[in-house]
């Protein structure tokens, strides 16, 4: 599992957040490239200071924003354009961020960074996920007239009010698309439960991929891995759980946590890995077999 802060990331604001106070005093913290409203997003990013980039939605909860628009079809959330116009997107957001005195994008196009991965043109499955140039070339080259970027309205993605997806799904195949490979949903862990484990199988949608997605509010925080070590990082949370998902994992260690196990078997209908706790800062989680669902939770 990669460090937040080592490639590109883009931050999807849901909208309904639970426990938003409780995020008001982090939001100075946060370091994301590129901020995507889905829908009434766009309010909860205003109320905490966030500056939007782009928007999308079926706008059924909200007022559709000026800007240039792209429709996408109800059965995926499909970005048409080329490369280019991708690249055209991004840009726009780091100038409108340059003017706004906001610029983590711009040191790392200036410094380089690792590989970002993209979808091709008229695909968002994650099987078709290739490895594009370093960041610095890809947000530079052919991005389009500088004067007409400067010019450039926000992007607002535009979805049927009838899809195969929820504006959360949609939203992160899109960002996916835009090239991002850290992306982290505020939002969507409360209100219809429906909603809720939908967005718990986004996050399968990319576990085995380049991307790594995160969804959090002011209350908890779940990600998902697969085979391999990885890093949890406590983030202010009192609890951490962890839980099978789609099957038993097997192999399961845990470390730097308050009860710790060693190549344990964990079933996907027990509750034997609830009400942990991370010890310090981090927390180190190794599974052979199988995937889990890694909570952090405030109480």
């Amino acid at each position: 599992m990669k460090d937040l802060c080592s490639s590109s990331s883009c931050l999807v604001v849901a909208t309904r957040v639970e426990g938003i106070a409780c995020l008001r005093g982090e939001v100075p913290q946060w370091h994301h490239d590129f901020v995507l409203c889905a829908d009434g997003g766009q309010r909860v990013a205003s109320d905490l200071g966030l500056r939007a980039d782009a928007y999308i939605g079926d706008y059924d909860s909200s007022v559709r924003p000026a800007g240039r628009v792209y429709e996408l079809s109800a059965a995926r959330a499909v970005l048409t354009v080329s490369q280019e116009e991708r690249a055209h997107i991004v840009q726009t957001a780091l100038v409108r961020r340059q003017r706004a005195g906001s610029n983590p994008l711009g040191a790392r196009l200036s410094g380089g960074a690792g590989a970002v991965w993209a979808a091709e043109p008229g695909s968002c499955a994650v099987e078709d996920l290739a490895p594009e140039k370093e960041l610095s070339t890809r947000f530079s080259a052919k991005a389009g007239d500088q004067g007409a970027i400067n010019s450039a309205e926000p992007a607002v993605f535009v979805l049927p009010a009838e899809k195969a997806m929820t504006d959360s799904e949609a939203a992160i195949d899109v960002a996916v698309q835009l090239g991002f490979t850290e992306i982290e949903l505020l939002g969507g862990l409360g209100g219809r439960l429906d909603h809720t484990i939908g967005n718990l199988t986004v996050l399968a949608k990319y576990v085995d991929s380049p991307v790594h997605v995160r969804i959090f509010d002011g209350f908890n925080s779940v990600e998902m891995v697969g085979p391999g070590t990885h890093t949890v990082w406590r983030r202010g949370f009192t609890y951490f759980g962890v839980l099978a998902y789609g099957g038993a994992a097997s192999g399961v260690t845990m470390r730097g946590v308050k009860y710790e196990v060693t190549d344990f078997y964990l079933g996907d209908s027990s509750t034997r890995g609830v009400s942990n706790e991370i010890l310090d800062e981090k927390a180190t989680i190794s599974v052979e077999q199988g995937r889990l669902l890694l909570i952090c939770s405030r109480d």
